[in-house]
């Protein structure tokens, strides 16, 4: 007599499934959409919002950046001319006041050390002497004590003129600082 055929359960091994694609249309469909690039416009007006967004939480060296960024990417007038308004104040508050705020990557505090003098510190920084003076209230350049706290800016500055406009931009890097409306 035959032996009747043993059963197996034992099954050929199977590849592990990889990654499920979506990027490929089903048959007969239209291929997926493509997000499309943002436009200099659409950007300038996101970092506008994204400026104002950081001024409310009271977040000035975000809103400074976010409006500089604005203000490069070409945002249109008349937003332009506010934002540049909201950079002055923004520069005066931030920079070049005695106030030095956590996170900004322009300003330090230094504390002065034996023979150190405003202009060496200046120097270092890039910067003048005068300014230096002007931002901590010092009445006299010649006249600092070693253990004295000032608040330091990392220059240096530069300018752009627009003779067509009459403006000066003033930049730290390249963040605009202050805006001034300049004859020729």
């Amino acid at each position: 007599p035959v032996a009747p055929a043993s059963l197996s359960s034992v099954r050929p091994e199977l590849p592990e499934p990889g990654p499920v694609r979506t990027d490929i249309p089903e048959k007969g469909s239209d291929p997926p959409a493509k997000p499309q690039p943002e436009t200099e416009k659409e950007r300038a007006a996101r970092l506008r919002l994204a400026g104002k967004d950081a001024l409310e939480k009271g977040d000035l060296i975000a809103a400074r950046s976010h409006f500089s960024d604005a203000v490069q990417t070409g945002i249109a007038e008349p937003d332009a001319s506010a934002v540049r308004g909201e950079l002055n104040r923004l520069g005066s508050e931030t920079v070049l006041s005695p106030r030095v705020f956590d996170g900004d990557a322009f300003t330090e505090r230094y504390v002065i050390q034996p023979g150190d003098s405003l202009a060496k510190i200046a120097k270092a920084n890039n910067v003048s002497a005068d300014l230096l003076a002007d931002i901590n209230g010092i009445k006299d350049k010649n006249l600092i004590r070693a253990g004295q706290t000032i608040k330091v800016i990392k220059g240096p500055f530069h300018a752009v003129v627009d003779k067509s406009e009459y403006t000066m931009d003033v930049y730290l890097g390249k963040t605009l600082i202050k805006h001034y409306r300049v004859g020729l």
